[in-house]
């Protein structure tokens, strides 16, 4: 996760690399500038079927699409929609790799993007992950 930390912009802030561990649950939640925030919660269930019910329970009917082979939704909604300079816009990327379930949430409360991509965080949670073996070979 220190990895996936390094990717997301957060070495403005203090204790940027600070993941919480509850249970299987580990996470961490990055801000990026004043109103522009990032966070991933990687979960571990006990088996890949849990996992599955889990990952179809977040992902809310949404669309799959496919994340390195493994089944992904994307989701972006403005709270605020008749407001274009302060939508206040959720952007999430979620995915399911066996057993595990990876969620990332940005949030910019403003026009400018300037939290990083849920698919980009992804990416780099996916890429350090791959590193250390951590999920079963596509």
């Amino acid at each position: 996760m220190q990895e996936a930390i390094r990717a997301m912009q957060c070495s403005a802030i203090p204790n940027p690399g600070h993941v919480s561990v509850e249970g299987s649950t580990y996470r961490f939640d990055c801000m990026v500038a004043a109103g522009h925030n990032v966070g991933v919660r990687i979960q571990r269930f006990l088996s890949q079927a849990e996992a599955q019910i889990a990952f179809d329970s977040v992902r809310q009917g949404k669309p799959i699409q496919e994340f390195h082979g493994y089944p992904a939704y994307e989701w972006q909604y403005d709270e605020r929609p008749d407001d274009s300079m302060l939508p206040m816009r959720h952007r999430s990327h979620g995915w399911q790799a066996d057993r595990w379930l990876i969620v990332v949430k940005a949030f910019d409360d403003t026009h400018f993007a300037i939290a990083p991509a849920p698919l980009a965080v992804s990416e780099a949670v996916y890429q350090a992950a791959r590193a250390c073996s951590l999920f079963p070979t596509e």
